[in-house]
């Protein structure tokens, strides 16, 4: 998803091992990195450690949680950001830096805990998916349609935003805060429209017109953007949600499916690479790239964090506008901007993710790091259960999916993207609270006496 996230980082600018310059010292501020002993570079040279324990973390999570079958695999389909965050801290105090034990064990249990909420919540929603009617199915698929174009027109409009920008392919959001919620509207959208295009394929074994339009939209979204793969992060999560035991695809159908993925994946690399002005190859290996640049933001923070960034503030720099409100703004950029203009010198808006971890990391003196780390976990847990409490209240099948599908998006925002979680929650709560109020009117009317109707008499 995205989300995400976690899902696609909406930049431009990447930089990885062998794009640092190639010199043995890198000099940030007034301290002086050998690039040999960075954890930055640590996670490019174990790339399959790293991998192999994502893995694992994600079979761990599946094992213990009640839910349907290959858990484990689904998660990892539907969004490997969280796996990889979980893999990162037990690879991390392996480094020839020596990042400090205790923050890494606290940062490994918060993302553990993210780790196992998220693929518990991902069971509820493929169950309360494929519960829902085939009419109702139909219903959402035409809403989630027009939602999309109609929030996604005043962005295609607007200067600076992807293959139009003469930056960074995100300069639009900082035009007006209209687009900035309008962007992470669409990911709630586009996560909710995984399921449904997935509940179809499911139930009849085809795309039917109405999904073609969908998965269309995206994918030409997603060009047009010049995103890295968003388009074939968001169909893994399609593909996680497919119901395999129910599905019956025909020969022709699956053939057709193949040819579209493969056309798609090199009409996307191309268009993309023209734009980035690298090659088809370079293009291959950022996209692979980008898995491990999944923890960019927090190998960043454990290679530049030090006595001077803790005493900026914690709270003031990660909650951005809320420390506004109560006289602590922000005394840096985004931390993803930070970070990587302090470390790769890039100007504008180039940045990661400000992934909790980070935050946590970056603003905190070395072994110190724990209390707000488990705060953090009692956070996402509070956060999770108030999902599922609303969820089971509705009375729909459909409802219980929305919420769900809404819910997992905030969670997955929390510890991939603090910052954009922030934009993403009051969202998110909003709309759950008017499902909540249509569930309800709905439920009411249906068990209203028709007109006319006598009551019947108590019995005696």
């Amino acid at each position: 998803m995205w989300l995400g996230s976690g899902r696609d980082d909406g930049i431009i600018v990447i930089c990885d091992s062998a794009q640092i310059p190639s010199r043995s010292l890198v000099t940030s501020g007034r301290r002086t990195f050998n690039l040999s002993s960075l954890v930055y570079d640590f996670i490019f040279e174990t790339k399959m450690v790293t991998a192999s324990l994502a893995v694992l973390a994600a079979i761990s999570a599946g094992a213990f949680v009640r839910g349907p079958s290959g858990l484990w695999w689904r998660s990892l389909l539907y969004s490997f950001g969280q796996p990889f965050a979980v893999s990162f801290f037990l690879v991390a105090p392996f480094s020839p830096s020596n990042p400090d034990v205790v923050d890494s064990a606290a940062g490994f249990f918060f993302e553990a805990t993210v780790l196992f909420l998220y693929v518990s919540l991902l069971g509820q929603v493929f169950t309360a998916l494929h519960r829902i009617d085939d009419a109702r199915i139909a219903k959402s698929l035409l809403a989630c349609l027009l939602a999309h174009v109609v929030l996604v027109a005043p962005q295609l409009m607007s200067e600076g935003f992807g293959l139009f920008s003469e930056g960074t392919r995100i300069d639009y959001l900082y035009g007006s805060a209209l687009s900035k919620y309008f962007t992470y509207a669409t990911i709630g959208l586009s996560a909710i429209e995984a399921g449904l295009v997935a509940r179809c394929v499911s139930r009849a074994g085809s795309v039917r017109w109405m999904a073609i339009a969908v998965l269309a939209l995206n994918f030409a979204l997603s060009v047009v953007a010049g995103s890295k793969g968003a388009v074939f992060l968001w169909l893994g999560s399609v593909l996680a949600l497919v119901d395999y035991r129910a599905a019956k695809f025909r020969p022709m159908v699956l053939l057709m499916a193949v040819c579209l993925v493969v056309g798609g994946v090199i009409v996307s690399a191309a268009m993309t690479a023209d734009f980035l002005g690298i090659t088809i190859q370079e293009f291959a290996d950022l996209a692979v790239s980008r898995f491990f640049l999944n923890n960019d933001a927090r190998a960043l923070a454990l290679d530049l964090r030090s006595s001077e960034t803790a005493n900026v503030g914690l709270f003031s720099e990660s909650f951005r506008s809320i420390g506004s409100l109560f006289g602590y703004s922000p005394a840096n950029p985004p931390l993803g901007v930070q970070l990587y203009d302090q470390y790769f010198g890039t100007s504008g808006n180039a940045g990661a993710n400000a992934s909790l971890a980070a935050l946590i990391t970056y603003y905190t003196v070395s072994g110190y790091g724990v209390l707000p780390f488990v705060a953090a976990s009692m956070g996402v847990a509070l956060l999770c259960v108030s999902v599922r409490a609303v969820a089971s209240s509705m009375r729909h099948p459909s409802g219980r999916y929305l919420i769900r599908s809404l819910g997992l998006v905030a969670l997955l925002q929390f510890s991939q993207d603090f910052l954009a979680f922030q934009v993403v929650m009051p969202m998110a709560a909003i709309v759950m609270v008017a499902l909540w109020g249509l569930d309800r009117r709905e439920f009411a009317s249906s068990h209203r006496p028709s007109l006319g109707s006598t009551p019947l008499a108590p019995a005696r």
